[in-house]
């Protein structure tokens, strides 16, 4: 599966769903956390569970409101239909959090005729305790799909100031990174929230993540969509060199030699399995494209 982009759509904005459907996103989530205030909820959560019941899409995910809010049950309740691929657990801090998800979603799937196990969960690591349980969390339940980067309020627990060049979470981002794939899932970064409409320090931070080994990116507008999918699929040069490599490591395998030099590159098998990701991943981008 191909989740370089996640656009977050608000809850309350029914008729920016189809619209963000339709966009080059590979998952659209709807929001029912940050975006709806507490005097919406309630009407909100209708709505969006409304929509649901008639929806058709594949990458379609919800964010729901805390396992420690009072809002959460009901959210689960009515947004767990066919149509979800996924919910967004925001604020997850131990595996508790999703253990108590995924119970609940094992007996709303049976009452509802889902298939046991069809909902999956990507959890939101926001405060420096979840930060420390990343490993944990993500191997807390087999509906874990992906963990994401909560950075906004992340630097507030940990009381550091957000800034364009990132230095400050270099480390907290290295660390989930890390943890994912001691838990064998995918890790995607928090969204740029620095400018809209800042293209350059979006591609910018974009790249950092991908380098540190970030799979994607979430998005909270449909023009960042396009510069994520590009930054998280490799470019025709890393596919060309990644073949070159492929190639010339085994014919040299064949002959017993496991190591060579490639126009002056030192390639062993890591890099040999490396260029081998890189083309798979390309080859899935082109499947779904």
């Amino acid at each position: 599966m191909i989740l370089r982009s996640f656009l977050f759509v608000p809850g309350n904005r029914i008729d920016r769903i189809e619209k963000a459907i339709a966009s080059p996103a590979d998952a659209v989530i709807i929001d029912l956390e940050d975006a709806v205030t507490s005097s919406q909820k309630e009407t909100v959560r209708g709505q969006v569970g409304s929509f649901l019941k008639t929806a058709t899409q594949r990458h379609l995910f919800v964010r729901v409101n805390g396992v420690d809010t009072p809002f959460f049950e009901k959210d689960i309740e009515t947004v767990t239909e066919v149509s979800v691929y996924g919910l967004v657990i925001p604020k997850t801090e131990k595996p508790e959090d999703l253990q108590l998800v995924d119970q609940k979603l094992m007996a709303l799937e049976r009452g509802k005729s889902i298939p046991q196990g069809q909902i999956r969960l990507v959890s939101m690591i926001e405060t420096a305790l979840g930060l420390s349980n990343v490993k944990e969390i993500g191997t807390s339940t087999p509906r874990v799909l992906a963990i994401a980067f909560g950075a906004g309020d992340l630097t507030l627990d940990l009381g550091a100031k957000l800034s364009r060049t990132g230095e400050e979470l270099l480390f907290a981002r290295s660390s989930l990174v890390l943890s994912c794939r001691l838990a064998g899932v995918t890790p995607i970064d928090a969204p740029y929230i620095l400018g809209v409409k800042d293209m350059e320090g979006l591609r910018a931070e974009a790249l950092r993540s991908r380098q540190l080994g970030f799979r994607g990116k979430f998005c909270i507008h449909p023009s960042q969509v396009e510069t994520v999918n590009e930054i998280f699929s490799p470019t025709p040069e890393e596919i060309d060199r990644a073949k070159k490599i492929v190639d010339a490591f085994e014919q040299a395998k064949e002959k017993g030699i496991g190591a060579i030099a490639l126009e002056g590159e030192f390639v062993d098998p890591p890099i040999y399995n490396k260029a081998k990701q890189l083309l798979d991943l390309a080859k899935e981008i082109d499947r779904t494209n």
